[in-house]
């Protein structure tokens, strides 16, 4: 995507949201685009004004999950895609970046054993 079209979309969620505060799918999609920008901060913020708005959200957890991959604070993203499942019980792409996920802290936690 282009810088120009990402930076349009965060002046339009930022209008919605202005408008109607309430609209937690505007805090959600302005979190994505903030995720894309690598503004993780921000796509945090966003995100968690989504779920405090709307906490049946399972796509928004799984969302901050991703975030806190990114910023690799995987204990806090396997909590987020644990959340999104039980919310969503089918929801695969969450099931699919928990094992991701906790195979990452896996591998961390054997490095971590090895340098003992």
């Amino acid at each position: 995507r282009y810088v120009g079209d990402l930076k349009n979309a965060v002046e339009n969620y930022n209008k919605a949201i202005l408008i109607l505060p309430s609209y937690a799918d505007a805090y959600n999609n302005l979190g994505i685009v903030y995720f894309e920008m690598n503004e993780f901060d921000k796509a945090i913020i966003s995100f968690k004004q989504a779920i405090k708005i709307d906490p049946a959200l399972a796509e928004t957890y799984n969302n901050l999950g991703l975030v806190y991959n990114a910023v690799e604070q995987y204990d806090e993203a396997v909590k987020c895609f644990e959340k999104a499942i039980k919310i969503k019980p089918d929801f695969d792409d969450a099931y699919i970046n928990l094992k991701e996920s906790k195979n990452v802290l896996h591998d961390m936690q054997k490095k971590k054993s090895l340098k003992k």
